[in-house]
């Protein structure tokens, strides 16, 4: 059975960027934020079908995105291995492409991170606010 058309331009307002609210409003054209909130979480948190093809648009975004990064990756590295080498520049400039480069390389300093140790986590009040998501292959 073929997708209501307007849950599919629900998922389009999703994946360009707007909230579940704004998407809805749009996909729905209603008015009231407080309906469009419960509507929106009901359909991304009930709606097998909403939920599998908004993961199935996002593991696709983050593909080519990966894609993309990996490719540009590769020229950043070697511009960063150019100026290292370069003689014209000075020891401080080569100094920071040389970490860069061992950044990249997984070889970063541990850095020591302070905790309040609080790792509360209000689950209604997360899905009230928007403060989810919907677990993709990436994450």
């Amino acid at each position: 059975m073929a997708m209501n058309p307007n849950r599919k331009k629900f998922i389009r307002g999703i994946l360009s960027g707007k909230s579940r609210i704004d998407a809805y409003m749009e996909a729905y054209g209603t008015e009231n934020r407080d309906y469009a909130s419960k509507a929106a979480s009901r359909l991304l948190m009930k709606n097998d079908e909403v939920r599998a093809e908004l993961r199935e648009r996002l593991d696709t975004a983050l593909d080519e995105a990966q894609q993309m990064l990996e490719l540009e990756a590769i020229d950043s590295v070697k511009c960063i291995v150019k100026l290292r080498g370069r003689s014209d520049k000075d020891d401080n400039v080569k100094l920071r492409a040389a970490q860069d480069i061992l950044d990249r390389a997984g070889l970063k300093p541990k850095e020591q991170v302070e905790h309040s140790g609080d790792m509360g986590v209000n689950v209604a009040e997360a899905i009230v606010n928007g403060n989810y998501y919907i677990k993709t292959k990436h994450n």
